[in-house]
């Protein structure tokens, strides 16, 4: 090409490189904001997913401690009923002990 020529579109070349740059430069951008989003996207629904997990498990918790205060006040009442069955027990053990004793002596 004369050098008149080259002069002269040397301004439309380059103007044609920045664009081709430009261009490309757009597409990998547009390109990896799809993939970020889809990151994004992914990473919200398993976000979700723990959630919800999370809460079924703080319930299954909260229902096995409810169970575990209820058993508490059962042992706790069976403990009680026992002491006083064997205080009973015992009261009736001293009754008859006194009882065979008068019983011999007479």
């Amino acid at each position: 090409m004369p050098d008149t020529l080259k002069n002269k579109f040397s301004f439309y070349y380059i103007n044609t490189f920045v664009f081709f740059i430009i261009l490309v430069s757009s597409l990998i951008l547009l390109l990896s904001s799809l993939l970020l989003f889809y990151n994004i996207s992914a990473s919200e629904e398993e976000l979700e997913n723990l959630n919800s997990v999370e809460l079924r498990l703080e319930d299954e918790i909260n229902q096995i401690k409810n169970e575990m205060v209820e058993v508490q006040k059962e042992i706790n009442e069976l403990e009680n009923n026992f002491e006083k069955e064997e205080f009973v027990n015992f009261k009736n053990k001293f009754f008859l002990e006194k009882l065979v004793v008068s019983v011999l002596k007479k």
